[in-house]
């Protein structure tokens, strides 16, 4: 539930199982499983991703996804192209349900997302937490902090006010430790700068402190996320993840999305960076590249 506003992962456990009890659940389920989507819990609400974007959404009530994906067509017919002509006939028309059309508001999804978001996608695809096949598993994903530079609290997830918003939470469950990283492709202007101060050194820096001055709420909240995952998702007989027990207070800076030409001069500079914020760092040309592992990303991370 929400208290006073602030941040919370407490999320009501009734609305899991609402949620397995849904149609759609037939569906979002073994995709879960495999990694193509990835849930995650919220003070009132369970997100699942898939590509990058948020597929869908579910209060406790219903499901909701954007006009954009759920704007699917059915026909009769098996041909790929349709004409005006077909749209008035009988063999054409819009899904009536999310289930009948899932697999088209899926692939929807998958085509709106950015650079950066579907970099992402990449880390839950292969480390989500409900998959469990490594150390180092992604728990959470845009974890907004909200808050200012004065006062860097938290809020419940405000996405159109994202000033504080990091892109992903991984979870050590063999130290129990939570570190939060904020994902850059190559490409982003954020990690240069005509000046010596890129803009990625104060985002770092003002995350760091929202985190700092926040440990304990965070931690707490955190913990119930995991009390949840374990009863409602992985209550199958399937591993189960450990209480978190601490939390890195300097936020990790991903970056991925270059070539092998780029690679000295770019770690040269992040270097640069981590030393101006205090971060670590973790690079890779290519997210799609199924050598990397959660695992080394944790522990090749640099000072």
């Amino acid at each position: 539930m929400v208290k006073n506003g602030t941040f919370s992962r407490s999320l009501d456990e009734g609305i899991v199982e609402k949620l397995t009890k849904d149609s759609l659940w037939l569906k979002l389920g073994p995709d879960i499983r495999s990694g193509k989507v990835f849930p995650a819990l919220r003070a009132k609400s369970v997100d699942f991703y898939h590509g990058g974007g948020r597929v869908f959404s579910y209060d406790g009530k219903r499901f909701k996804t954007h006009v954009k994906y759920a704007s699917v067509m059915m026909r009769t017919g098996k041909a790929d192209y349709v004409s005006e002509t077909d749209l008035k006939g009988e063999d054409c028309r819009l899904i009536t349900d999310f289930s009948e059309g899932y697999e088209r508001i899926r692939e929807n999804c998958g085509l709106y997302s950015g650079l950066e978001a579907r970099g992402v996608s990449q880390v839950y695809s292969r480390h989500s937490c409900l998959r469990f096949t490594e150390t180092v598993v992604m728990l959470d994903i845009e974890i907004a902090l909200g808050g200012t530079e004065e006062d860097p609290g938290l809020n419940n997830d405000d996405l159109r006010s994202n000033r504080n918003r990091l892109d992903l939470l991984l979870f050590n469950t063999e130290t129990k430790t939570l570190r939060f990283c904020e994902a850059k492709h190559f490409a982003n202007p954020e990690l240069w700068a005509p000046s010596d101060t890129p803009k990625v050194v104060q985002q770092l820096k003002r995350y760091g402190s929202a985190i700092e001055k926040n440990l304990q709420l965070l931690l707490g909240e955190y913990q119930h996320y995991v009390k949840v995952l374990n009863e409602q998702f992985l209550g199958d007989g399937s591993r189960r993840l450990p209480e978190p027990e601490q939390i890195e207070t300097r936020p990790f800076l991903f970056v991925f999305g270059y070539d092998g030409s780029q690679r000295p001069g770019l770690k040269k500079h992040l270097v640069k960076i981590g030393e101006l914020s205090e971060c670590k760092f973790y690079k890779i040309g290519d997210t799609k590249n199924r050598k990397w592992k959660a695992n080394t990303m944790w522990k090749d991370s640099c000072p």
